[in-house]
């Protein structure tokens, strides 16, 4: 993901991206794409990374949901590049708050083991994962 992140900042000069992470984390670093770091201590082993608990934002899911009610125009637009779990979450949420988004499939290295490579003999539901089918281009 992080390569396509790049990809974008490399080619849209017009959209900046900023990162929400968890303190954790810190000793990764941050690419040079990245305009500003929103670090942050709200998580727990639970929820780590981000998505729902309870029906509830939690962790990273839990800082843009709060930045979006706190932004005098909350945020514009959301570019959903493919994604597993915590995407289905977030996608929720941002039809929820009726935030504009724009969803681009991709085609995942490995399946959701993170160990079989996919192949481009496999259904594209295989090679896309589990957005495929369940993120409407339709706002």
């Amino acid at each position: 993901m992080g390569y396509l992140f790049e990809l974008v900042s490399s080619l849209r000069k017009d959209i900046s991206i900023y990162m929400i992470q968890i303190n954790e984390a810190k000793s990764w670093g941050v690419p040079k794409f990245v305009k500003a770091v929103y670090w942050h201590n709200d998580y727990t082993q639970d929820c780590k990374w981000g998505g729902l608990k309870n029906k509830q934002p939690c962790s990273n899911t839990k800082k843009w949901v709060s930045l979006n009610k706190k932004l005098k125009n909350g945020i514009t637009k959301v570019f959903i590049l493919g994604g597993g779990a915590i995407t289905l979450d977030e996608y929720s949420l941002i039809k929820k708050h009726k935030i504009i988004y724009q969803y681009y499939q991709v085609e995942r290295k490995y399946k959701g083991d993170g160990k079989t490579k996919t192949t481009n003999n496999m259904p594209l539901k295989e090679r896309i994962g589990i957005t495929y089918g369940n993120i409407s281009n339709k706002n």
